[in-house]
């Protein structure tokens, strides 16, 4: 996600936090998530963002519209499942699979989302909790690691969906062995594409706010664990090893 940004917008200055203590969320209360995001987004404006990308789909789902409604006045943001759906839709696909965490399903986001722009458009979900640990362990691409993330990729193209969501970050990782299996009639998309377009779009609508937004081409790196492992995941998501500063949320 962060990576597609710094291609397309590298002009901005960006703070990225992750809260890798506590991930991942996708199995975590509604509750809980959305304490979490109210942690990062104090956090983040100590650090002095204008602007606040929710670059997880759990936290999207379960706290990102109730967290517009009580800071979207104090501070923008922006959260990655409409603008995937928008790009499915404008793609012209009826029926819409989506792979994604426990929490981010059962938030039921995705179809309300999709309904609200097509009630005719059909979504159909599938958790697939195992994906997100096998991909910050490593072993994502071993032959049994394999055979999962077939069956998840089937359990929606056997229900004839002609676009495969990709409901997590993380899982854009491994989109192409999720292709592979999910066959040349499926489109596969994922959210970094469609959400540097709708912030681009943004800023180019509101002027004011892209005045806010410094331009010095910065990066400052946080994690609430431990800096060095951070900086090497880093390699696997941005291709570079960064210098990560570690940080408590409270």
């Amino acid at each position: 996600m962060l990576k597609t940004l710094l291609q397309q917008l590298p002009q901005y200055d960006y703070v990225y936090l992750g809260d890798n203590a506590r991930a991942p969320y996708g199995d975590r209360s509604q509750e809980v998530i959305y304490g979490y995001a109210e942690q990062a987004i104090q956090a983040l404006q100590e650090q002095g963002c204008k602007l606040i990308i929710f670059a997880c789909n759990t936290t999207s789902a379960e706290a990102l519209p109730q967290l517009i409604e009580k800071h979207g006045k104090e501070v923008p943001m922006l959260g990655v499942i409409e603008p995937l759906v928008l790009q499915a839709l404008a793609s012209g696909a009826k029926r819409l699979g989506v792979l994604a965490t426990r929490s981010t399903v059962t938030s039921g986001r995705y179809p309300a989302v999709a309904r609200q722009i097509n009630s005719k458009v059909r979504v159909i979900q599938v958790a697939a909790p195992l994906l997100v640990p096998m991909i910050e362990e490593g072993v994502e691409r071993k032959p049994w690691t394999r055979r999962i993330i077939k069956q998840y990729v089937h359990q929606l193209t056997q229900q004839n969906v002609d676009a495969l969501l990709l409901g997590c970050t993380h899982y854009g990782l491994i989109d192409d062995i999720i292709k592979q299996y999910a066959g040349r009639q499926v489109t596969v998309l994922e959210a970094s594409a469609p959400l540097a377009t709708e912030l681009a779009q943004l800023l180019e609508r509101d002027q004011d706010l892209a005045k806010k937004l410094t331009t010095g081409a910065s990066r400052r790196y946080y994690t609430t664990d431990d800096p060095e492992r951070f900086s090497q995941a880093a390699m696997k998501f941005l291709g570079q090893r960064i210098k990560v500063t570690k940080i408590k949320l409270t």
